[in-house]
């Protein structure tokens, strides 16, 4: 899920990453493919390091509910956007 502020940055990128690989579909799927195996491998490396430096124990005692933590973090997102919204407008 995305918010409204993460969606209008994508479409800012995607408007400059389609213009600098107009036309060039090679391009395009190679840094697609290079990204995609870049997150990979960050996402990998970091659940490794989580695992091997805390160990299965800590991250089975310390497990958190997503959930609430994502509908926590949209509603905070939400009030600081509608506080700017009626600052700046």
């Amino acid at each position: 899920m995305k918010t409204p502020g993460q969606i209008s940055v994508e479409i800012n990128s995607h408007q400059a990453a389609s213009s600098l690989m107009a036309g060039n579909l090679l391009t395009a799927i190679m840094v697609s493919s290079v990204h995609a195996l870049a997150m990979i491998i960050a996402g990998g490396a970091v659940a490794l390091a989580v695992f091997d430096w805390l160990g299965p124990k800590f991250i089975a005692r310390s497990w958190f509910n997503l959930d609430l933590t994502w509908a926590l973090s949209l509603i905070l997102v939400g009030g600081i956007s509608l506080a700017s919204a009626t600052i700046v407008g």
